[in-house]
Formats: C-alpha cells, sequence, structure tokens
C-alpha cells in the first residue's frame, strides 16, 4: 500500500501496548518502502506518552509534522 491514514482509531486510553505494536507492525508489513502512515488524532495520558512513542520510533519512518495538542473532553 502506498497510503495508510487513521483518524482517532489508535486510542491510548482504550488499547494497550500489546494491541499497538500488533497494529503497527502489521500495518508497516502492508506499507510499501517510502509510503506514507497518516496517523491522526492519536489519544493517551501524558504519563503513557513515552511507552507509545517508544513503539512509533522503533520504525524508521520520516516525521512530516508531530503536535502534541492539550487533550480537551470532547463530550461533557
Amino acid at each position: 500500500m502506498d497510503l495508510i491514514h487513521t483518524s482517532e482509531l489508535l486510542d491510548g486510553r482504550w488499547m494497550d501496548l500489546k494491541a499497538m505494536d500488533f497494529v503497527l507492525f502489521d500495518w508497516d508489513r502492508v506499507l510499501r518502502p517510502g509510503g506514507l502512515l497518516w496517523i491522526n488524532m492519536f489519544f493517551c495520558d501524558k504519563k503513557e506518552i513515552d511507552a507509545f512513542m517508544y513503539l512509533f520510533l522503533q520504525f524508521s519512518y520520516r516525521k512530516h509534522k508531530w503536535v502534541f495538542p492539550e487533550k480537551t473532553p470532547r463530550f461533557l
């Protein structure tokens, strides 16, 4: 595949590290070299960001943009 895009699927609040590891390795398996992995809106607690970043950074993807906004609740 040339492009994998996800929006709000990866959520560190309900997906544990083992499941996240499986998803990322599977996406890496089907993404062609030079392809684009576009993750839009990944949510997790600040205390867990290092563990999730380790999973993302184990791949040699070029980072185009990293934005870490404050998490605000959508529904009150």
